[in-house]
């Protein structure tokens, strides 16, 4: 029973709505604007905040609904339903199993099951993105902060553990990122919108 919701987790992760709304909105393939990527940021600096917040939303939600039917069975194996959605979301296989960078839907995943540490994390984000002026930074202090905070308020290292994977997998989709914020080229927030 486990493994069907995990295998439904994947599926309902990946289904690519970034590609989807803008296929549908714009009739472009949102892989060839802006960065490329298939996720909210860059469907919002693409085409609009209407668009931009509908896969954000739908991003969100395709988390955080696995994980809260998950939820009666334990909060672990909620998030590690999370987990699944996020690694469907970041390879998906509709889209040659490359996805987008899964932050919405870590968020959404972290809501349902650990709603005080993902508002920490929110928080952080933030913080980290204002003063960084870079919505990366900011995506990355979120996906550090969740399981730290788990720890403490939950008390769960099963829980934290479970987190801090799915944050490696993040991490790991923010490589080109990270490399562009070590050299000082990471596009500043303002500067999609002007």
């Amino acid at each position: 029973m486990k493994a069907i919701f995990l295998a439904l987790s994947f599926l309902s992760g990946s289904i690519p709505f970034a590609y989807l709304l803008y296929r549908w909105f714009r009739g472009e393939d949102i892989r060839k604007k802006g960065s490329g990527n298939v996720g909210a940021t860059n469907v919002l600096r693409s085409g609009g905040v209407g668009i931009g917040l509908a896969v954000a939303v739908l991003d969100i939600s395709k988390a955080a609904l696995p994980v809260y039917l998950a939820l009666p069975q334990g909060r672990e194996f909620a998030f590690a339903c999370g987990l699944a959605a996020v690694l469907g979301h970041c390879f998906t296989p509709w889209l040659g199993f490359n996805g987008g960078k899964g932050v919405a839907t870590y968020v959404g995943a972290s809501l349902v099951s650990s709603p005080l540490s993902a508002l920490a994390g929110l928080g952080a984000f933030l913080v980290g993105a204002v003063f960084s002026g870079m919505v990366s930074v900011g995506s990355l202090i979120l996906v550090l902060a969740v399981p730290v905070a788990s720890f403490f308020l939950y008390r769960s290292p099963g829980l934290s553990l479970l987190q801090a994977l799915a944050s490696l997998v993040v991490i790991y989709r923010h490589r080109g990122n990270i490399k562009r914020i070590l050299q000082g080229r990471e596009r500043k927030i303002w500067k999609g919108f002007m």
